[in-house]
């Protein structure tokens, strides 16, 4: 939500209907099993705050706080990060 809100965002179609950020404000989203981690373009620094809300840092502060079953301790992650600045 954080994410939609920095850019902006204004909603979209979805299914005949006008979805926006209060729209998805409204549904519980604290028993979901995946996670959304955004990139934002440019360089952050630790004094904006910004260094652990986007692309790679927000990844392992996720891997961080997630539980892995123990036969996936220490197996391999294959991530795609890119740039277009």
């Amino acid at each position: 939500m954080l994410y939609l809100a920095m850019a902006k965002w204004k909603g979209a179609e979805a299914g005949g209907q006008r979805v926006d950020l209060r729209t998805l404000g409204k549904f519980d989203y604290s028993a979901a099993r995946a996670r959304l981690i955004a990139s934002v373009p440019g360089r952050h620094v630790k004094v904006q705050g910004d260094l652990w809300r986007w692309g790679q840092m927000a990844l392992r502060r996720a891997l961080r706080t997630e539980a892995f079953d123990a036969h996936l301790q220490g197996a391999n992650l294959v991530c795609r990060f890119t740039s277009h600045l």
